[in-house]
Parts: C-alpha cells; structure tokens; sequence
C-alpha cells in the first residue's frame, strides 16, 4: 500500500485480498465503472491506486445493492485466456481452460451435456475423422451465469460472496430459505456433493433481501461455552460481508466493545476454529 495525499491507497492486488475476492473480480468491477459507480483511481508510475476508504465505502455499498435486488456478483471464466473480444471463438481445450474443467470434458458434453450448455457455432473435423465443437467466449461467459446452470458448492460460495466451507457447513445448519439441492451426486470417496441452480441461488438472494438477512448468516458458526467475547466475535462473523478482513473486524469490534485489536484478534480466531471444528468432517 502507499500514501498518496496524506490517504492510504492500495493497488488492485491488495484491494483483491482486502475483499476476498480474486484480482480479475477486482479488474471486472473497475471495467464496469461506469455501470457500478467504481471509484476512481490514481495513477502511480503505471499503476493504479484507489483509497482504501473510499474503496471499502463504495464496496460495502456496492454489495448491499446486489443483495437488496436479489443479485451476485457474475461469475468470471477460470482463465480468461489473454482476454479477447465476445465474438472470438474457442476450441475445445481453450473452453475447458476457460471453464476451468478437466481435460476431456467438452467432449464427454457431447454426449451428456449439462443444463444450458450451449450449441456449438461451428464443428471442425480433424484429419483423424475427429470433430472439433468451437464455442465463442460470449456463449460461455453467459453460460456461467445462466439461471438453469448448476454450481458446485465452491461455486455457489463464490455466487454468494461466502468464505470457503461456508456452504458444506449449511449442510446440518442451513439458513431460512436455504434451497434443497437441485442434484446430488456421489463422489468416488463417498461424499455427496450437492449441487444448486443459478435460479435458486438467485431467489435465496432475493428472500434473504426481503427478510434483512446477512447473505452468510450464521449457519456453520457456533460458539458453543465459549467466552461472551467469542459469541461476539461469532455473531460479527456471520454478519461480515467477504470484504472484511479479521484485522478490520476486531478494530471495529475493540471500537464497539472496547479492549485490544489483539484482543479481539484471538476471540476471532476462536470463533472460527469453533465453526470449524463442529462442521462435518469430509
């Protein structure tokens, strides 16, 4: 981070990791600046800064938008492959890479494509005799956040904006409104994975706007005999969008309560290995 103007400023990476989000969320936000009101940035030596307060602002607000109109962020491609324009079209190991799905899968989507999976624009035969689908980023990028797709758990974390384990904790603790899954399917070791639509996750949103919820609520978080401090801590967690980090949780939380950010820090820590602790094992 640096100072600019007696105000702390920080670049996209840092921004991305004040969030929990990852840098290219942090690049799409600021490419639709003039959409989502993005603040400005200043330009040092080549590289862009914003303040971070007004940053955090503009964020938090952001973020309540969404969850007011029922909406999350998009899903971005695993790879955006350089970048390139809508109408470029991919082969099919360029589509997995884009999708972020393993070597083979285009071709096994022939046979049994998943929901919304969109029709190739064109088809290419090799000199092998074997034919090649091409898709163009548009196609996939829309297949992303079509409502009829389904996500894996870590998908639907990153729909909601949800810390990693959230979603396998709601398993024995969901919150009101937390849709049954669309599908579930046994994996070789013997855990379900439950997968869910991008139209029930959408309709979640909504509900938890009309009903004032956090979106994370406090499913998968539980104090048990732990300190006043720690259920403090606990509750602030369930209620802290992604874009807080410990560090400015336990400074609000010492402002709030009063004591030490280190303090805090530690009850913090707690909270959280006590979630994770009573979650269900792999």
């Amino acid at each position: 981070m640096k100072t600019i103007r007696k105000r702390i400023h920080a670049n996209r990476r840092e921004l991305a990791q004040r969030a929990g989000l990852r840098e290219r969320m942090v690049f799409y936000l600021w490419a639709a600046r003039e959409t989502n009101g993005h603040p400005e940035a200043v330009d040092l030596d080549g590289t862009l800064y914003w303040d971070v307060d007004v940053w955090d602002t503009w964020y938090r607000a952001y973020h309540e938008r969404l969850r007011g109109t029922g909406s999350a962020l998009p899903l971005l491609p695993a790879d955006d492959l350089g970048g390139g324009s809508d109408d470029q079209e991919l082969a099919e190991d360029q589509q997995e890479k884009f999708l972020g799905l393993s070597k083979g899968a285009i071709r096994r989507y022939r046979e049994d494509p998943p929901p919304a999976w969109p029709a190739a624009v064109r088809e290419e035969t090799l000199r092998s005799g074997r034919p090649i689908e091409y898709r163009t980023r548009r196609q996939l990028l829309d297949y992303l956040n079509d409502p009829a797709r389904e996500l894996d758990p870590g998908e639907q974390e990153r729909f909601l904006g949800l810390r990693p384990g959230v979603v396998k904790g709601y398993r024995q603790r969901p919150p009101a409104g937390w849709p049954a899954p669309a599908r579930e399917a046994v994996l070789p070791s013997g855990r379900v994975r439950e997968y869910r639509t991008v139209a029930q996750l959408l309709d979640y949103l909504a509900s938890a706007a009309r009903l004032g919820r956090s979106r994370a609520g406090v499913a998968g978080r539980k104090p048990g005999a732990a300190s006043r401090r720690q259920q403090v801590a606990a509750e602030a967690l369930g209620q802290a969008g992604p874009h807080m980090t410990t560090k400015a949780l336990a400074t609000a939380l010492a402002e709030q309560h009063g004591g030490s950010e280190q303090t805090w820090r530690r009850h913090i820590k707690a909270a959280q290995q006590a979630g994770a602790d009573d979650s269900p094992s792999p």
